[in-house]
């Protein structure tokens, strides 16, 4: 199973779960989720651009614009969740709720969510070993940089 596969059925069970509920940690993590869709979608149309054939516009290829579709990428993700914790941090601070109120709907999706981005980020991790290994580098090196 991809990671991206897992990320679209969190986001199919996200965002209905906040309007019942209404707390504000819920629409964070429906706005993260479709966030991260839209990244991988931004992501993957890079890597479909970088590997494009040389051709006589390009004769050194595509292979930057994998680059460009990443800052893309990284500027959506500042972008939406710096202006979404903008506005939550007015409408908080013009009307603070006058008790905490969680429902067991949202500590379900909570849950859930955090065992999906735990198999995603465990997924890559295992990708980036693989292809450490074939490289003859380590993991980190691959990851990070360094040894």
């Amino acid at each position: 199973m991809q990671s991206s596969e897992v990320t679209c059925e969190t986001c199919t069970l996200t965002p209905p779960v906040p309007f019942p509920t209404h707390p504000s940690a819920m629409f964070s993590e429906a706005v993260h989720t479709l966030v991260d869709v839209g990244n991988q979608a931004i992501l993957r149309v890079g890597l479909l651009q970088a590997e494009r054939v040389p051709d006589h516009a390009y004769q050194y290829g595509y292979g930057r614009a994998a680059f460009f579709y990443s800052l893309i990428a990284a500027l959506s993700t500042f972008g939406f969740g710096s202006l979404y914790t903008l506005y939550e941090g007015i409408h908080v601070l013009l009307s603070p709720p006058e008790a905490l109120v969680t429902s067991y709907w949202t500590s379900a999706v909570l849950g859930f969510s955090f065992l999906v981005d735990g198999f995603v980020l465990t997924k890559a991790w295992q990708d980036a070993s693989l292809r450490a290994r074939s490289s003859g580098l380590t993991t980190t090196k691959v990851c990070f940089g360094r040894q």
